[in-house]
């Protein structure tokens, strides 16, 4: 009995019970370690995950054979109840703006008008015109079809005075009858000035003035517009 304890008591050593603990200490581990894996496979399972086009494709691409990819889950809509109608919304398309529509300006009297070297007057049948260097009362004559007397008597000049280049003239256009040609005045206004009293300042008559300017019937002149003015026959 006593050979026999002493072998139980040796099996039985601090050692022993050291190495056993450990043992089950581990076993508990793996075998809570496998539950807890299978439990999470479950949950994995059930999820649903929503990917980006882009990833969804890369996992097509890199997926083996065998194997299946889910397909995101259509987005919510909203449904619009009965009688209502629902445009869809661009964000690329930006509103529309706002225009706003000026009101017509009402004119009170002539716009300044033609501009040198512009033709008006009755039938458009004048312009005034900057001499060049160069030029001579022949050639412009010839240019606008009309002639050097002509040139004369509508400026006021006499057959001995010279052109001057720099000089503006009024140029008959196309007229060559010399008895229906007055001589004229060229004006340019610095401020609004009213037909009468431009007439009464000239010792003009102001239809002749509104005639050969094509004033119409406005009673005031803009400030800026250039007028030939008749002033009679040159007394040769």
């Amino acid at each position: 009995m006593r050979v026999g304890s002493k072998r139980l008591r040796s099996r039985t050593s601090p050692r022993f019970w050291s190495v056993l603990i450990i043992l089950i200490f581990i076993s508990g581990i793996v075998f809570i370690f496998a539950a807890g894996s299978d439990s999470f496979r479950s949950r994995v399972r059930g999820l649903t995950v929503t990917r980006s086009p882009s990833a969804q494709t890369t996992d097509t691409q890199s997926a083996g054979a065998g194997s299946t990819v889910a397909a995101p889950a259509p987005a919510a809509t909203r449904s619009a109840p009965p009688g209502e109608t629902t445009t869809p919304e661009d964000p690329a398309t930006p509103p529309p703006s706002q225009t706003m529509s000026a009101s017509p300006t009402r004119t009170a009297f002539p716009t300044p008008g033609p501009g040198l070297e512009t033709p008006f007057g009755p039938g458009g049948g004048f312009l005034i015109y900057l001499v060049r260097p160069g030029e001579s009362f022949s050639s412009i004559a010839q240019a606008f079809g009309t002639s050097e007397a002509a040139l004369r008597r509508s400026n006021g000049l006499l057959p001995t005075d010279l052109l001057q280049a720099e000089r503006l003239i009024v140029v008959p256009i196309g007229q060559t009858d010399l008895e229906a040609l007055p001589s004229f005045r060229i004006v340019y206004l610095t401020q609004k000035r009213s037909l009468a009293e431009l007439a009464e300042d000239l010792a003009v008559d102001p239809e002749q003035i509104r005639l050969y300017n094509q004033l119409g019937t406005h009673q005031e002149i803009p400030v800026g517009r250039w007028l030939i003015v008749p002033v009679g026959a040159l007394v040769e």
